[in-house]
């Protein structure tokens, strides 16, 4: 993502994957999110792995959204900052399945010259 090692902030909160490995994040930094009407500082915890996954957004940022989640429809639906209208925020299934492939590919060509090496 560009970031500079500078910006993150240590933590000690170790992340779980999807397959239940351990993984120690490399740090904590702030960053501005803009969705719809809202700009929000939101913390991440950065990790150095293979993902098909950018940014997973959690509940405290759809929560202070006032969202809520469908991932069936990949959308999330929120008010307006005046609550007089529904906003929905929605998912492009075209270009999740881009990144996935992409990551796989990835996760394939390192684990093909890991066991070439061998």
């Amino acid at each position: 993502m560009g970031l500079n090692q500078s910006t993150l902030r240590p933590t000690c909160q170790p992340l779980f994957t999807f397959n239940s490995t351990k993984v120690s994040p490399l740090g904590v930094v702030t960053l501005k999110v803009y969705a719809v009407e809202r700009c929000l500082d939101v913390d991440f915890i950065v990790i150095d792995c293979q993902s098909s996954f950018n940014v997973i957004m959690g509940r405290r940022w759809i929560h202070v959204m006032h969202g809520v989640a469908s991932t069936l429809h990949q959308v999330l639906r929120c008010q307006s900052k005046d609550d007089t209208y529904m906003i929905e925020i929605k998912g492009d299934q075209t270009s999740a399945r881009k990144c996935f492939s992409t990551a796989l590919r990835g996760a394939d060509a390192s684990s093909s010259t890991s066991t070439g090496d061998r």
